[in-house]
């Protein structure tokens, strides 16, 4: 949109100079009688003008063109007024700061330093960009790419509307500003900026809140330099490097009283400088670390990605139907047989006396085993009012526990460090917990794990990895193979990613696919390598994912990892581990009493009896969730229609004779299984009937030009009095990852019926 915006302006300068005659022949002259329209205040972000002197100071025809425009006559060439007299422009409402004795009088030559290209995915081609949409761990990135796309393309739709390609030619001539160079400098100004804090005094986080001694003022709005950063010639050249950098940067120290006279004698010290802290050999490569950053931030942010980055990590989701006990486990789950023999490592087994002795206590916990579920009285039965208080007690985030409530599912990360997420590990220890632990747990006011039950939390942590596994390579495997033409393994079981099938296999493991596609764009840096082309980073960028998955499973295979990992962190969070086995008696007894019976919440149950309305109460979740498949919405956000026979009066009328026959009692246990079998045929039923149904298809609505301090709930607000709350599927607006400022723009989802109205 942006570009044909630019094409359209400078065909009406075209058309305008046409039309004079000759007289504005010359770019330098101004031409008059096209229309403008100033941009509301707050309209362009406070990048825009930047990346405007940017192009202005590298493709300009002077050889050192001017940073300042001051001195200039507007009254004579109408730089800074505009043609009608009734309106103001910035000259008139922002006081115009004047250059600093000492402060350079052009970055011309700074600039002609630049490159000609940073590979940032908002540089990259739409062929490029495929690769992110194909897997659904790469639609988190590709929302980031699209939102600045579309703040870039709305910054610059303002710009052109306002006049600045024919109102000021002394300084942007014509030709000047185009959407390719407009991207290139935002890429170079993502690519090298440095936060402000480098010229603040040691210790300061924002110019807001910096000292100054006396004489020193900060000229910039502290605000703007605090969002922006600062551009450092030569230090933006270097490349990063984690461990073998040999440059730190040292911010000033402010003088202990802050007085001039300190500051005179301490200016030496005062000043930032870069130091070389490692000797560097004559004609080597010197490194910076540009600190812990994912592979996601570096491909946004830097155009590259390390290969084996510890530092990755990947959204997961979890909520209360991951984590059911009393049901059966999944038809599809292959990893049975490693759950009963015993394990050491990943896909390996033993036949060790302790792992003999580890298959007679596996085959008594398995009716203690926890699986996912979407059957609403299984959730009732193990999501008890106390397990839920007790979750509720336990989660330090307060945030968090509300959702889980609601029936939506809570955001957490798998590392690929080897730690885990605390939130994740005390929800996962709350829904494993045997109902009778969870009894005694009530009288208790610390948090016991039993060897039953972490056996139990060591088996579901590795099932629930393991699924996530899975499904994020099913995911690539679809998204890849058509670019790749592979067939990827997209199982846990047979070495998982260092699958190996051999020659007639017709699929191939991870890191083989991995090896063979990767390595076609990197560089080698002191015995690392970086992904710098587009293929290439998205490849890294998976494997990190994947990796990290990888890596929260084989820390639970081993007994000593999942001592020194899991076990760990939950003595930290204050849990007490216990080595003492309950007796099977003790917990026999313990189960007779009476279950309590109660359901999930009210907020569950509401929610999953909302039939016709899955688009409109199943909010999207962060895009990284690799559980995310199309049919989401229906599974969480629908209730069976049960048709429940009243057997369990059958069953109390038969119990309670004690004068029936042997016959009588095998007809009356029999026409019970009938009657529970019908309840399931019943449930079967309707959810196939239920999956029939024809949702109607919504749309995505882009909006733009919005206030930057408008937030989603105004917008559901504006289209619900419109068009009704119950056509508003979903409201969202993106902000800046950095600052969490709005982007200036949001998206609306309708029903396509309501959509074609608005």
């Amino acid at each position: 949109g942006a570009e044909r915006i630019v094409a359209k302006a400078e065909q009406e300068i075209t058309n305008a100079v046409a039309k004079s005659d000759g007289r504005s022949s010359q770019n330098k002259v101004k031409v008059d009688g096209i229309q403008h329209r100033l941009a509301p205040k707050g309209a362009i972000s406070t990048r825009a003008p930047f990346l405007a002197f940017i192009i202005h100071q590298r493709f300009s025809n002077a050889s050192n063109p001017p940073v300042s425009s001051v001195g200039m006559d507007s009254r004579n060439n109408g730089e800074h007024h505009v043609h009608d007299k009734g309106e103001k422009n910035a000259s008139h409402t922002v006081p115009q700061q004047k250059s600093l004795p000492e402060s350079p009088s052009t970055f011309g030559p700074y600039a002609r330093t630049l490159p000609p290209y940073v590979s940032l995915p908002i540089c990259w081609r739409r062929e490029e960009l495929s690769l992110l949409s194909s897997c659904i761990s790469g639609s988190r990135p590709l929302e980031e790419v699209a939102a600045t796309t579309f703040q870039l393309a709305s910054d610059l739709i303002y710009l052109i509307e306002a006049g600045i390609l024919h109102r000021f030619p002394s300084i942007f001539p014509r030709g000047l500003i185009t959407w390719d160079r407009w991207v290139w400098a935002a890429s170079v100004f993502t690519s090298r900026v440095f936060p402000a804090s480098y010229y603040l005094n040691d210790g300061e986080s924002s110019a807001k809140k910096s000292k100054a001694i006396k004489g020193e003022e900060i000229v910039s709005p502290p605000e703007i330099l605090d969002e922006l950063g600062v551009m450092i010639p030569l230090l933006d050249m270097l490349n990063h490097e984690s461990e073998a950098a040999q440059i730190t940067w040292s911010r000033p120290s402010f003088p202990n009283n802050g007085d001039a006279d300190e500051f005179n004698k301490l200016d030496s010290n005062y000043q930032p400088k870069a130091i070389l802290h490692k000797r560097a050999k004559k004609g080597s490569q010197v490194y910076k670390n540009y600190g812990v950053k994912s592979n996601q931030s570096m491909i946004l942010k830097y155009g590259f990605a390390q290969m084996n980055n510890l530092d990755d990590s990947l959204k997961i989701g979890w909520g209360l139907m991951d984590g059911v006990g009393g049901v059966s486990p999944p038809e599809d789950n292959e990893l049975n047989d490693i759950y009963e023999s015993g394990f050491n490592s990943v896909g390996e087994t033993s036949d060790e006396p302790e792992n003999t002795e580890l298959k007679k206590l596996v085959g008594k916990d398995k009716k203690y085993f926890v699986y996912e579920s979407l059957e609403k009285n299984s959730l009732n039965s193990w999501w008890t009012e106390s397990r839920l208080a007790l979750l509720e007690q336990m989660l330090a985030d307060k945030k968090v526990f509300p959702r889980l409530k609601k029936g939506e599912k809570g955001m957490f990360w798998a590392n690929s460090d080897g730690t885990y997420d605390s939130i994740l590990l005390i929800s996962a220890v709350v829904a494993t917990m045997p109902p009778h632990c969870l009894r005694k747990q009530a009288k208790s006011s610390q948090l016991t794990l039993t060897p039953l039950h972490q056996r139990i939390l060591r088996r579901y942590l590795h099932y629930f990895f393991s699924r996530k596994f899975e499904k994020l390579l099913q995911s690539l495997n679809n998204g890849l193979k058509d670019h790749f033409n592979n067939e990827l393994w997209t199982k846990a079981s047979d070495g998982g990613l260092q699958y190996n099938g051999g020659d007639g296999a017709s699929s191939i493991g991870w890191q083989h696919f991995f090896d063979m596609h990767a390595y076609s764009s990197t560089m080698e840096a002191e015995k690392r390598y970086y992904a710098v082309g587009p293929d290439s980073c998205v490849l890294t960028l998976y494997d990190g994912h994947l990796r990290s998955l990888h890596t929260s499973m084989e820390g639970i295979m081993s007994e000593p990892k999942f001592e020194s990992g899991v076990m760990k962190q939950l003595k930290d969070l204050g849990f007490q581990i216990s080595a003492e086995e309950v007796e099977e008696d003790e917990i026999e007894a313990a189960d007779e009493v009476a279950d309590e019976g109660d359901n999930v919440t009210e907020a569950i149950e509401k929610k999953t009896e909302q039939d016709g309305e899955e688009d409109k109460n199943c909010k999207k979740e962060d895009p990284m969730d690799v559980d995310k498949e199309g049919n989401e919405c229906e599974k969480s956000g629908s209730k069976p229609k049960d048709k429940t026979e009243k057997n369990t009066t059958t069953s109390k009328n038969s119990s309670s004779s004690g004068q029936q026959t042997g016959n009588q009692k095998g007809q009356s246990q029999t026409s019970a299984n009938n009657s529970g079998k019908n309840n399931a045929n019943d449930r079967n039923r309707n959810r196939r009937n239920r999956k029939k149904v024809e949702r109607p298809p919504a749309i995505k609505l882009h909006i733009g030009n919005l206030s930057y301090t408008t937030v989603p709930d105004d917008l559901f607000d504006f289209f619900a009095n419109i068009f009704g709350r119950e056509n508003v599927l979903e409201c969202h607006i993106p902000t800046e990852r950095d600052t969490g400022k709005s982007r200036g723009f949001g998206f609306v989802t309708m029903p396509e019926t309501a959509a074609l109205q608005a």
